[in-house]
This record gives C-alpha cells, sequence and structure tokens, in this order.
C-alpha cells in the first residue's frame, strides 16, 4: 500500500512539472513571436521609393510627403487619411493614382469594390504600418522583385466578394466564375505585373483597413457586389 501511494505521487509530481513545462513553452513563444499579439499596429516600410519601375527594397520609417502626395491619399486611400507619414513618396503615390485608373474602369459598375480594391493597394503601397505585413522575398540591386503580403480571411473574403461579379478579367479568365484564388493569383503575378506579389490568404498580421460593404453605396447593384 505504502509503495502503491509512493508511486501515485510520484506520476501526480511528474504531471504537474509536465503541466509547467508546457505553460513556459507557450509563454515563451507569446514573447517571440512576431505577429503583434497585443493588437497594436507598429510602423515601418520595407518598400519605399522608386528604382526603375520597380519599389525600392529598403528598410526605413515612414516619411512625410513633401508635394501632393497626401492629396492623393486623401482621395483614393481615406482609411489613410489620418496619418502623417508614409511608405511611399510623392512620385509613387501618383503612379499608384495613375495605375488604379485601370482598375476603377473595369470596377466603375461598384463603388464597393472600387474601394475595396483600391484600400488593398494603398495598403501596400502607402500605409506607415507596411513592414506589419509586406516582406520582400527577392531583390535585384536594391530592387524588389517579389512579395508577400498577408491578408487576413476577412479582408480578403470581403475584397473577393465585393469584386468576383465585376469582371471576369480582372481574375484572368472569360469563362469561369471567378474563385478567391483566381483573384489574388492573376492580380498578383500576371504579363503586366513587374513587382510579383504572393497574396498570404489567412496571413497575420494583416492591414485593418475598414473595407466597405455593398450597401454602404446606394447605386450599387444587389448583383454585382454581393
Amino acid at each position: 500500500f505504502t509503495t502503491l501511494l509512493y508511486t501515485i505521487k510520484f506520476e501526480l509530481q511528474m504531471t504537474l512539472k509536465q503541466l509547467w513545462l508546457c505553460f513556459l513553452l507557450a509563454l515563451i513563444h507569446d514573447i517571440t513571436t512576431t505577429e503583434d499579439i497585443s493588437g497594436e499596429e507598429t510602423q515601418g516600410c520595407v518598400l519605399y521609393g522608386d528604382c526603375g519601375g520597380l519599389p525600392c527594397a529598403k528598410e526605413t520609417e515612414p516619411i512625410p510627403f513633401s508635394g501632393g502626395g497626401k492629396d492623393v491619399i486623401d482621395e483614393i486611400c481615406p482609411h489613410l487619411k489620418s496619418e502623417e507619414r508614409f511608405c511611399c513618396n510623392d512620385a509613387q503615390a501618383e503612379i499608384m493614382k495613375k495605375k488604379l485608373k485601370d482598375a476603377d474602369k473595369r470596377l466603375q459598375s461598384c463603388k464597393t469594390a472600387r474601394d475595396n480594391f483600391r484600400a488593398m493597394v494603398c495598403d501596400m503601397t502607402c500605409s506607415p504600418y507596411q513592414g506589419m505585413y509586406v516582406k520582400v522575398t527577392k531583390e535585384e540591386e536594391g530592387k524588389a522583385k517579389k512579395i508577400n503580403y498577408n491578408l487576413s480571411s476577412e479582408y480578403a473574403d470581403k475584397v473577393w466578394r465585393s469584386i468576383h461579379n465585376t469582371d471576369h478579367l480582372i481574375c484572368g479568365n472569360l469563362f469561369k466564375k471567378c474563385s478567391k484564388n483566381d483573384l489574388f493569383g492573376f492580380i498578383g503575378d500576371n504579363h503586366w505585373t513587374k513587382l510579383k506579389t504572393n497574396y498570404v490568404l489567412g496571413g497575420h498580421p494583416s492591414p485593418k483597413a475598414q473595407n466597405v460593404e455593398c450597401n454602404l453605396f446606394e447605386s450599387d447593384s444587389c448583383q454585382e457586389c454581393p
């Protein structure tokens, strides 16, 4: 009987030690994880400036505009309106606005789709929190050639749902429905994109832009903006 009690006591001590070890390992992971578990966003850039038609792979603090870049942000990136420093310069902001015009034409029947697509591009190009969710995976002579861009499942789903019925060309096909993978796969890597972008769907940390819902604009068609 004494031996049995001793065995039970020993096994209980070992179980408590294992539980304590698991707790310590979890605590260490929380301390060392790269994700900001506090929910706070940290400013920082991994892309800044233009290097011959591609963004420069450059880690820097966000920088205030010196010209009309802020006007561009206020117009097409309203969710960044309150920010004072950015991960793009005036020239990049103008280039972004010019390139978005083509997407605007394809998405003109649905303002929700247009604004969600704009926000996604704005966050990648100019947001002062860019470094949290964009990672350069290939660079040559200071030019960023490939990047990973984290998008939470909720963020990606809202963008896709507002876009997928508007224009199948934006998904790279004409004859089949536009899946979420079709959309992000095509806009991230096609014949016309110089900067190849791997959209990491479900990735974290992710931008926190407030994607607009379809019913925000009365002129939107419910069929085109489900």
